[in-house]
């Protein structure tokens, strides 16, 4: 069984309703020292692609209109754009992510 943690939920974002276009992410959590495996409902997904850590950069420190405690840093394309890489152990933390014998509730 893998549980799932609405996305929008831990924003703090509005309720949406679940579309063909929603997916759920599988993602490896770090909680209390195990790697835990959880899933995140998200409104939809643009794309997929590998990204070596040694092309992820630190978060910019001034400009940004948002707190950067979630970021793990930041990645830029070929196009000139930048992608912001969420730290998803922090988004996902052990707040969220409960292990009771075993199980997660």
């Amino acid at each position: 069984m893998l549980p799932v943690i609405d996305a929008r939920v831990r924003f703090g974002i509005a309720d949406a309703k679940i579309s063909t276009q929603s997916k759920v992410l599988v993602l490896d959590i770090e909680a209390e020292n195990e790697m835990v495996m959880v899933g995140a409902l998200v409104d939809s997904v643009h794309e997929v692609i590998d990204i070596e850590k040694t092309e992820i950069h630190d978060p910019p420190t001034l400009g940004l209109k948002f707190k950067t405690s979630y970021l793990q840093g930041v990645y830029k394309k070929k196009e000139g754009h930048f992608m912001m890489i969420l730290d998803m152990d922090k988004v996902f933390s052990t707040d969220d992510i409960t292990v009771n014998h075993g199980e997660l509730i």
